[in-house]
């Protein structure tokens, strides 16, 4: 059997779940993403994808756009509201080291994604300066920066956040 590129990136979401203390077990696939379920306190079900590398002209910010097609939108849709759906978006870089996860909850994605657009592929935008300890994370249904979710961009952090019942802050 041999091993393609998304075995490459899902592994490291789970090495990074297993260095947090949290034992995953995969219920789904397909090629474009993934869903595990772990056990903290309660069941979890993650959701992931990934994107292999940043895109834009700025050395200073990074930016990953997550594509959402028409099937992906209405299965997100028909999760809520269910509080035990996590979302974990596989930033990737060129050589795989440094790659990064943000982490958000269902509710967070809903407000990315956009409950009434009007078009039916959605997208997610995954910003992050060099040296911020922060991700701005927008998308289809929070199109300005102005607006966008600030979460902590150090997963550990993130994750015990999200274990302990903490919330997104929403700029602007």
């Amino acid at each position: 059997m041999k091993l393609s590129k998304h075995d490459f990136y899902f592994g490291a979401l789970l090495s990074l779940l297993v260095k947090t203390d949290i034992m995953p077990a995969m219920i789904e696939e397909d090629e474009s993403n993934k869903v595990y379920q772990i056990t903290t306190h309660q069941d979890y079900h993650f959701y992931a994808k990934y994107v292999s590398n940043a895109f834009g002209n700025n050395k200073d910010v990074l930016t990953w756009q997550f594509q959402f097609n028409e099937a992906e939108v209405k299965r997100i849709q028909a999760l809520y509201p269910n509080d035990y759906y996590l979302f974990a978006f596989i930033c990737g870089r060129k050589d795989l080291e440094d790659s990064e996860v943000a982490f958000l909850t269902i509710e967070d994605l809903q407000k990315c994604l956009g409950v009434d657009c009007q078009t039916q592929d959605r997208r997610i935008a995954v910003k992050v300066g060099m040296s911020s300890k922060y991700f701005n994370i927008c998308g289809t249904g929070l199109n300005r920066q102005e607006q966008a979710l600030v979460i902590k961009r150090d997963a550990r952090g993130r994750l015990e956040d999200l274990k302990s019942g903490g919330h997104t802050e929403i700029v602007g």
